[in-house]
């Protein structure tokens, strides 16, 4: 899948069909979005809540729908509890990009070691993210899911 989600591939021919006001938003949102792929790499649970909307979802392989920012908080916390993030690797293509909302299609590879000791792990996912401009102008998700493509794999550690 193209990353179209990267302003530098973005084709000066779609921005062009874009109204100036949703070009800034396009703008506005891959810088979001970057900030968050960042807070994801870094571990930082409190700060990856901060983009979800106070009644957000999300929706994690195996799980209960997750509702609410209080509880998307607990379960990023009870992620890092258990793992720490080497390395995530988004690739994404904004779908939709509408006045107020947006849509991003993609996959991701995250390397990630358990704090037990156990071995180092490649997890190969999808996602789809569901964003909304808020009064403020800030963009949050609304709706955020994940998934699997392949199974996890074990890196040999030394």
């Amino acid at each position: 899948m193209p990353n179209n989600f990267d302003p530098e591939k973005m084709s000066q021919k779609e921005d062009q069909g874009l109204s100036n006001l949703r070009v800034l938003h396009k703008e506005s949102l891959l810088n979001t979005n970057a900030e968050l792929d960042r807070t994801f790499s870094e571990d930082r649970a409190k700060d990856m809540c901060n983009f979800f909307a106070e009644d957000a979802g999300l929706m994690f392989p195996h799980t209960e729908d997750i509702i609410g920012r209080e509880s998307i908080q607990q379960a990023f916390d009870n992620i890092i509890s258990k793992y720490t993030t080497d390395s995530f690797s988004p690739n994404r293509e904004l779908i939709d990009l509408y006045e107020r909302r947006a849509h991003a299609l993609g996959s991701f590879i995250e390397v990630r070691t358990p704090l037990n000791g156990g071995p180092t792990e490649k997890v190969y996912g999808r996602l789809l993210e569901i964003w909304q401009l808020s009064s403020d102008d800030q963009w949050k998700i609304i709706r955020f899911m994940t998934g699997r493509y392949a199974d996890t794999e074990i890196i040999k550690t030394k």
